[in-house]
């Protein structure tokens, strides 16, 4: 369980050793908000070596795609409380990649009677 953290993974992908990078982790008992940023490897938000896809599954269900990374941007997703999930990194246009994912999960706290609702 990760909610509340923020995680900075520094790894590189490459088509050519079949690489796909993915980073499990499991929501606490309160929805949680997840905002995420794919940088280059110094964590600058600039252009990547290469490209890269990033899929953020619930269990095995792929529920956000991105097929091309821009650097300068913040992906977020609204999570449910107590599932599993994990995000997946990998080539996008063969070239080996070196990247930095930041990772933040915060905790939403919902009124009584009220409900998030999802993004996907």
């Amino acid at each position: 369980n990760i909610a509340g953290q923020r995680k900075v993974l520094n790894d590189f992908v490459s088509e050519a050793f079949g690489d796909r990078d993915a980073y499990n982790f499991t929501t606490d008992a309160d929805h949680t908000l997840l905002q995420f940023a794919v940088r280059n490897e110094n964590g600058q938000a600039i252009a990547l070596d290469g490209g890269v896809k990033v899929v953020l599954y619930e269990g095995y269900t792929p529920i956000k795609t991105i097929h091309s990374i821009d650097p300068s941007a913040v992906y977020s997703s609204n999570l449910q409380a107590g599932k599993d999930y994990s995000i997946r990194v990998e080539s996008h246009d063969g070239q080996k990649t070196n990247y930095q994912l930041v990772l933040n999960l915060e905790t939403i706290r919902v009124p009584a009677g009220r409900h998030v609702y999802s993004d996907q």
